[in-house]
């Protein structure tokens, strides 16, 4: 299968990047909104300054990946993660088992993961794994959480051939 082999980058989707600062920002408005009613109760006022400080850093965030958006870069001896802030990691083919879908019990999101082949976990894995997963990707990407691990576990079963 000569095609697995090739080298291939997937990149974040910007179109749901700017779905996500959109919503940001106007919850960034209703921020504004509520902290200049006036007459308000201290309380009140703190729940405001919480909604502008948490939407108005995740507008940042979003509007940060709209013009440096996360990659994976695929290649023959495994994959590349780079994300946020240039933050990267690398895993090669052979530390990983399998790909999956993990579902985050925190936040509504389903993340590509891995398990990594017994004995080949880097340290801090066995807490991952008590989570339900050894590895995983964030970010939002170009194609379905589905089709990123199907793409993934096609690769990883290529390496092996």
């Amino acid at each position: 299968m000569p095609a697995m082999t090739m080298d291939r980058t997937v990149y974040g989707s910007r179109g749901k990047l700017t779905i996500l600062l959109l919503v940001s920002l106007l919850f960034v408005a209703v921020g504004v909104l509520m902290a200049a009613r006036p007459g308000q109760s201290m309380s009140d006022l703190l729940i405001a300054w919480g909604v502008l400080s948490f939407f108005g850093l995740g507008a940042l965030v979003f509007a940060y990946q709209l013009l440096r958006p996360s990659r994976l870069d695929l290649t023959a001896t495994g994959f590349t993660y780079t994300g946020l802030f240039g933050k990267n990691f690398t895993v090669v083919w052979a530390d990983v088992d399998a790909f999956h879908i993990w579902q985050n019990p925190v936040a509504a999101q389903r993340l590509v993961a891995w398990s990594y082949v017994p004995g080949r976990a880097p340290r801090g894995a066995a807490i991952s794994r008590s989570l339900g997963a050894e590895g995983s990707i964030p970010g939002v990407w170009t194609m379905s959480t589905e089709d990123l691990v199907t793409l993934l576990q096609d690769r990883l079963e290529a390496s092996r051939q």
